[in-house]
């Protein structure tokens, strides 16, 4: 079943991941995955326990990031980044 929020990160500095992690799943209470799009090979060691996060190495732009991140998403239906649907 596709989560009912996908968040695209892409992102370079792992180091502030878990937080972000905490922050969605703290204001968030239904089904979510994190798509994150970085150059890391690896997640951070406190991410790698989750089952809903997908993570893509990438080493393009971040535009070029976003854009694998929807392609990789659950999301079902994709709205503006103003409204979630």
């Amino acid at each position: 079943m596709a989560p009912k929020l996908s968040v695209i990160l892409p992102g370079i500095r792992k180091s502030n991941w878990p937080a972000f992690y905490k922050s969605v799943q703290g204001s968030f209470n239904d089904t979510f995955e994190i798509v994150i799009v970085t150059p890391h090979k690896e997640l951070p060691e406190e991410l790698q326990q989750y089952d809903n996060i997908k993570h893509i190495v990438d080493k393009g732009s971040p535009a070029r990031c976003q854009q694998l991140g929807l392609v990789h998403s659950g999301e079902r239906m994709m709205g503006s980044s103003s409204k979630i649907n």
